[in-house]
């Protein structure tokens, strides 16, 4: 395993599977999505979803997960993967999730919940038991250069850890609350 992966793999178990994507929408004001990581990917995080305008973003996009007591910060730059690894992953995921992504223009606007269910009988019929992945559909890879550790503790004594990127590993910095 690479020290990448291993610093990685530490974030994966200090956090929930869960990964906020803030990105600049082109005209509109900033944007967050909540994505699903799907795995740990040649020192990258790596998560699929509707390909939309505001997640083809730029190098600075950021990173948060968090559960009740922790937050981890990762910060880099995001590059979408191939269609193979997009493929490979999509097929891992159940029919009804797969079949969904056909379904549902993800986050636009629908009249009713009848519209979606009608839109998932649609898919279920067109596309079987085994839909290929649709084109509008991907995964995309963060790549840290800076992951912050934050764990909650009593009298706000917080414990905050910055590991950053370069010179071949990870330094490691200890930061005030």
């Amino acid at each position: 395993m690479s020290e990448d992966d291993a610093v990685l793999t530490v974030t994966d178990k200090a956090r929930t599977q869960i990964l906020e994507i803030r990105a600049q929408e082109p005209d509109a004001d900033d944007l967050a999505l909540s994505v699903e990581v799907s795995g740990i990917v040649g020192g990258s995080y790596a998560y699929e979803l509707t390909f939309m305008p505001m997640t083809d973003a730029g190098p600075d996009d950021v990173v948060v997960s968090h559960d009740d007591l922790s937050v981890v910060v990762p910060r880099g730059s995001v590059e979408k993967l191939s269609a193979e690894e997009s493929d490979a992953y999509f097929a891992t995921r159940p029919l009804g999730a797969r079949l969904s992504a056909w379904a549902s223009a993800q986050s636009e606007r629908v009249p009713d919940r009848a519209t979606l269910e009608a839109a998932m009988e649609e898919a279920r019929r067109r596309h079987g038991e085994r839909p290929l992945r649709p084109p509008h559909w991907g995964g995309y890879r963060v790549i840290p250069q800076s992951i912050e550790f934050w764990q909650g503790r009593a009298d706000r004594l917080h414990d905050r850890l910055l590991y950053t990127r370069g010179g071949g590993g990870w330094r490691i910095e200890r930061l005030a609350p």
